[in-house]
């Protein structure tokens, strides 16, 4: 599984519970809501990205990067 952050229409965060019900029946585990700014957090599997960019409400859907800072105290920044 992979992370994947989801966009959503004004439309699909106005009916957010059934968004997120629809978004988990396509193959979605959603692990975090951002509903002031329309987005949903999730893992689902590489090849369910096209099926839940294709539902009404998803403006888009992206892999979730990971980025990390060196300590303070380290020689490279």
């Amino acid at each position: 599984m992979i992370n994947i952050i989801i966009t959503l229409s004004d439309t699909g965060n106005k009916n957010l519970a059934k968004t997120k019900t629809e978004l988990e029946k396509s193959g979605l585990t959603v692990t975090q809501v951002l509903k002031n700014i329309g987005i949903i957090h999730g893992k689902a599997e590489p090849g369910q990205m096209k099926k839940l960019a294709a539902l009404r409400f998803v403006k888009s859907v992206e892999i979730s990067k990971s980025m990390s800072i060196a300590p303070p105290d380290s020689l490279i920044q």
